[in-house]
């Protein structure tokens, strides 16, 4: 009988409801939502790496487009920016995160 080969892996797993309470909350919006940032699927898993280390130019222009996104600067796709200057401020731990999605029509 043939095994199947894995590993075990340890996640920090987040409802995507949290982490946008969690986003607005720290970078001051009143408007953010990563269903529709990351264009995600409802009852999925995202699995996200999150590390402390120097952001680069691009990600930080980046950054700054997005905390101003309410007035027409709208970036998308930033979550893997966000953790990584969120680490990088003590906030979260450097990890590997699981954001759960899944909402009612």
């Amino acid at each position: 009988m043939p095994k199947l080969k894995y590993t075990n892996r340890t996640f920090r797993v987040i409802d995507y409801a949290d982490w946008n309470d969690f986003i607005k909350e720290v970078y001051g919006l009143s408007n953010y939502n990563i269903v529709a940032d990351e264009d995600l699927r409802n009852d999925e898993y995202y699995k996200f790496h999150a590390e402390c280390c120097k952001v680069d130019d691009y990600d930080e222009e980046e950054l700054a487009k997005f905390v101003k996104f309410l007035n027409g600067e709208l970036v998308t796709h930033m979550t893997f920016i966000l953790m990584r200057d969120l680490c990088n401020r003590g906030l979260i731990t450097e990890s590997e995160y699981l954001i759960t999605v899944s909402y009612q029509c």
